[in-house]
């Protein structure tokens, strides 16, 4: 048998319980050491964090307060300098007559006469400046600033209020500057609204051109301000300043109000149909006499609004739309004023794309309109179709003395009848003729010459064609015979029945002449692009040749 092990009970003396109770106080003692601790690091940094922020704004508040106080502290010492009472101003005046007299004395007339008008326009300049409460300039009678200076002045002071950097061309500006040239700064609106701001006190600047800065709709609408209040600016460029439809809007309020402005340019915003109506203001406008709309995306629908506007215009002298995306019934559009309007020079509507139809309208419109004299029809894709009742328009027309209609897909016949019409009429009134790009031959050439012997004609055309002396030489020769340029797969003929039969017609011309056909022949005997030169016989009349080159081949 196992003996039962007795578990001997523990001592519950008061000494052991004493002991354990002690260990038990140390330990919550060390915890709460512990926590004591890191609750003061945690609210040590939070309260270093709070008083840090609270200080911080504590001392940008009683900053701005101080710039506040210093800022009322300047514009009252401003106010003060700048307002000269009626008191003084008549001093200055009996200071002024006492000096004339005592001059007078001593028989300078000449002399007194020019301190008599210097110290008078002071006088004026200091009684008419007046400046806004936010200006710091010093104005005091012993020495007056000239307008120039004073723009000067706020200028520099707008620049740094908007943290713009100046530019030198305001600060090169003498007295005699009457042309202000803004361009390619980059200004941007900010520059812009700075540089207005002094403008509004000008009234000896006549020009003012911002072009290519990039002001936008903002920078716009300040100068549009400007020009509500400034009445001496006569011609106003803010061409590529991607202004945009609101800029637009803000420009033509100001045509409503404005009576100085006679040129304006707008080309190159990107204006497009979302806000043309306010078009409308500028047509109306009663002096002015220059537009340009160009590369602003505008389409058929404006268009028709300027064809409106313009048929009851009667100041309107030069006009440039070019650039746009005006197609037939653009065209017809415009054509519709055209016919209406009794004013208008120059009118340049290149590059649009009238075609055919649109150039015929815009031709119907020249038979009934008798002022203007330059057109630019130029890259219009306009073919030969057109170039018949542009002929009878032509043909009876007086006043049109520039044709720009070159960069279209014409024909060499085409610019042959076009100088055979201003060669015959009597009261075609034609000076220049611009046919650029456009390809000729000797044909032409001698027409040309024979124009100028009678009338001053002054002719602007494309390339001439290498085989044009060879094709004229060989119509004079043998009206039977003719010179085309074919593809391989279309003749029926070789090259030696080709050779024969040109050493035929050339057998009866002089040496010289022949020396000349087989050089040029020996050049287009090499083919370019597949294709070769070949004689077509049996063409009666010069007629049948014209006839024939409108077909499927090409006359070279």
């Amino acid at each position: 048998m196992r003996r039962s092990r007795l578990r001997t009970p523990r001592s519950t003396s008061p000494l052991h319980s004493c002991k354990s109770i002690l260990h038990y106080f140390r330990q919550y003692l060390a915890g709460l050491v512990g926590l004591s601790i890191y609750l003061s690091i945690y609210l040590s940094i939070y309260l270093s964090i709070y008083l840090s922020i609270y200080l911080s704004i504590y001392l940008l508040k009683e900053a701005d307060a101080g710039e506040k106080s210093m800022d009322e502290k300047r514009r009252r010492s401003t106010k003060q300098r700048v307002v000269i009472n009626e008191d003084q101003v008549d001093q200055s005046e009996e200071r002024v007559s006492e000096e004339i007299k005592c001059e007078c004395e001593e028989n300078e007339p000449q002399v007194i006469e020019e301190k008599l008008v210097e110290d008078d326009s002071q006088i004026k300049l200091i009684n008419n400046f007046k400046l806004d409460s936010d200006d710091e300039i010093e104005v005091t009678n012993t020495t007056p600033m000239s307008m120039i200076e004073v723009q000067r002045k706020l200028y520099l002071q707008e620049c740094k209020k908007l943290n713009v950097i100046p530019i030198r061309a305001l600060a090169e500006l003498t007295e005699n500057t009457r042309e202000l040239n803004f361009s390619h700064f980059n200004l941007g609106p900010k520059g812009a609204m700075a540089l207005t701001f002094p403008l509004h006190l000008s009234s000896i600047f006549i020009t003012l051109d911002m072009e290519d800065n990039d002001i936008g709709p903002e920078g716009c609408q300040c100068i549009a301000e400007m020009l509500l209040e400034n009445n001496s600016i006569e011609e106003v460029n803010l061409a590529y300043n991607n202004i945009g439809s609101h800029g637009l809007a803000c420009i033509s309020r100001v045509f409503k109000n404005n009576i100085s402005i006679s040129k304006l340019n707008l080309s190159g915003n990107g204006l497009g149909d979302a806000n043309t109506n306010c078009l409308a203001y500028l047509f109306q406008h009663p002096f002015l006499k220059e537009l340009h709309l160009s590369r602003n995306d505008f389409e058929d629908n404006t268009a028709k609004i300027i064809g409106d506007q313009l048929g009851n215009n009667e100041t309107l002298e030069i006009l440039d739309i070019s650039w746009n995306h005006f197609r037939h019934r653009g065209a017809e559009g415009i054509a519709k004023g055209l016919k209406d309007n009794t004013r208008l020079k120059t009118l340049d509507i290149s590059y649009n794309g009238f075609g055919c139809e649109g150039t015929i309208a815009i031709s119907n419109a020249l038979s009934c309109n008798q002022s203007l004299q330059e057109l630019d029809i130029s890259h219009n894709r306009v073919t030969d179709e057109a170039i018949n009742p542009l002929c009878k328009v032509l043909n009876n027309n007086h006043t049109l003395l520039h044709l720009k209609i070159g960069g279209n897909p014409l024909s060499t016949m085409a610019a042959i009848t076009l100088v055979t019409t201003i060669n015959k009429s009597n009261t075609c009134a034609l000076v220049s003729l611009d046919l650029q790009d456009v390809f000729i031959d000797q044909t032409f050439l001698d027409l040309v010459k024979e124009v100028q012997k009678t009338k001053s004609l002054f002719v602007t055309h494309g390339s001439i064609w290498e085989l044009g002396l060879i094709r004229s030489k060989l119509i004079e020769a043998s009206q039977k015979t003719r010179m085309v340029l074919a593809k391989p797969d279309d003749l029926d003929t070789d090259k030696s029945q080709e050779k024969e039969t040109l050493s035929e017609i050339t057998e009866e011309d002089e040496d010289s002449q022949e020396n000349e056909i087989s050089e040029s022949v020996e050049e287009t005997e090499r083919p370019q692009e597949n294709q070769v030169i070949v004689i077509v016989e049996e063409v009666e009349s010069t007629s049948q040749l014209q006839m024939d080159a409108a077909g499927e081949l090409d006359v070279t």
